[in-house]
């Protein structure tokens, strides 16, 4: 498993207060709709998670609903933040 794709499982899990043993996922695993707890409150946390692991900063710019796809599209992003 790519380091960025189990980066954004950790961060996601955590944001959602999942057990990550518990889940099977994959980078197609879908996001927006598929998490009830899932809003605009976890999206704050995942970008602040992602800026604390990676020393980074985010602009507004940069947060789309495409990148909230799925886990795969999180870590995606994470890295092109890495490099």
């Amino acid at each position: 498993m790519p380091q960025s794709l189990s980066l954004a499982i950790d961060i996601i899990c955590a944001s959602l207060q999942l057990n990550r043993p518990e889940l099977d996922v994959t980078a197609s695993t879908p996001l927006m709709g598929a998490f009830p707890d899932f809003n605009s409150l976890t999206i704050m946390s995942i970008v602040n998670a992602i800026e604390e692991q990676l020393g980074c900063e985010i602009e507004d710019e940069e947060l789309t609903a495409e990148l909230f796809e799925s886990f795969g599209t999180v870590a995606t992003f994470i890295d092109s933040k890495m490099s």
